[in-house]
């Protein structure tokens, strides 16, 4: 495989995270309760901790990393903060849009780890943060189940 899109494609990946760290950040800003805040602020800290993993990837395969968001990672966090303001203090809303957001992030890691032979770091390091974030959106959907629940009893 080429290299130079291998970078580009972790370069989407590192973006990737960073919309995701800028959504959890946002996401944490927009509702009331502490634990909610909390709960988004450890996604917002993994994923900048896999934008760091990436960005030393990135580099020593002789990439220089972008460490920039994409436009629709921009436009997802000014959705969130829209909803954030007209509907006030929704978790359910904002729990969905978390769930979206990294729903989108798995198809992205899926289609790099199913379209390219990668060497066994690389391979490791996105195995690695494909199961996190697919047990991050089953901890969201549990969270966002208990809130429903709890908001109809």
């Amino acid at each position: 495989m080429d290299k130079s899109v291998l970078i580009s494609e972790l370069q989407h990946l590192l973006q990737r995270n960073n919309d995701a760290t800028e959504g959890f950040k946002s996401a944490a800003e927009n509702v009331k309760s502490n634990d909610i805040q909390s709960f988004f602020n450890s996604y917002a800290q993994q994923r900048a901790d896999f934008s760091h993993e990436l960005k030393n990837e990135i580099t020593r395969l002789g990439g220089d990393p972008n460490d920039t968001t994409t436009v629709l990672g921009s436009l997802h966090k000014t959705w969130l903060n829209i909803k954030g303001s007209m509907f006030g203090d929704n978790v359910e809303n904002t729990l969905e849009e978390c769930i979206r957001g990294d729903e989108y992030a798995l198809e992205d890691y899926n289609a790099v780890w199913t379209k390219y032979k990668l060497s066994e770091n690389i391979a490791g390091l996105l195995a690695k943060h494909i199961e996190k974030i697919r047990a991050a959106v089953g901890q969201i959907k549990k969270f966002k189940a208990l809130h429903v629940a709890d908001n109809m009893a």
